[in-house]
């Protein structure tokens, strides 16, 4: 037997290994039982997962457009408040203007982010996503509601709406990114479940 001849049965009798690793591996993961077991465990049919992949893809798609509104928006929110001045006056109003803008287009986005309608192990993330969008619009209403009153306070100062407005957009951002975070994590792993 020639040196070629037994590197093509050896690369022949690897490849046909690894396959079968990978076949047990699947089976594995797709609930199959172990070796000791009488009965194996029903698994999901292939035409199941690529279901199940195309509907989070679907999801993914109808979110991502979501989120990157949100991130628009936050990211708009600390810049609202750079030009006030010390004393409440013109500036104020401004400022007020354009953050009661961002609370509108927040609720416009909590509204648009809970009429999707995710798959049923991402419903209570979204339900998450959304409760965290209205409380920062009610924190950037708030805000702009003090800044329409013009009465300054000992804690009122630039640096610490704009401190204010930066965490805001920290806990937003961040919601929306565990959000797209779950759903890409059951596109790679359709067959897993997503913590809370």
């Amino acid at each position: 037997m020639t040196l070629k001849m037994r590197k093509t049965r050896a690369t022949a009798a690897l490849t046909t290994a690894a396959i079968a690793a990978v076949l047990a591996l699947v089976v594995a993961g797709c609930g199959g039982g172990t070796a000791a077991s009488a009965t194996p465990s029903p698994t999901p049919s292939q035409s199941s997962i690529a279901a199940r992949v195309l509907a989070l893809n679907d999801y993914l798609s109808q979110v991502k457009p979501i989120t990157g509104q949100i991130a628009t928006t936050v990211a708009s929110l600390p810049s609202a408040v750079k030009g006030i001045s010390t004393k409440p006056g013109a500036t104020w109003t401004a400022a007020a203007t354009a953050l009661d803008a961002a609370a509108t287009q927040l609720g416009t986005e909590a509204a648009s982010l809970a009429a999707s309608t995710p798959p049923t192990a991402l419903q209570s993330t979204q339900d998450a996503v959304v409760k965290a969008i209205q409380s920062v619009q009610t924190g950037v209403s708030d805000t702009a509601a003090f800044l329409n009153k013009k009465v300054a306070t000992a804690g009122t100062s630039k640096a610490s709406l704009e401190a204010k407005l930066a965490a805001a957009q920290v806990q937003l951002s961040a919601a929306a990114l565990k959000l797209t975070n779950a759903i890409e994590g059951l596109i790679l792993s359709p067959n897993s479940t997503p913590t809370p």
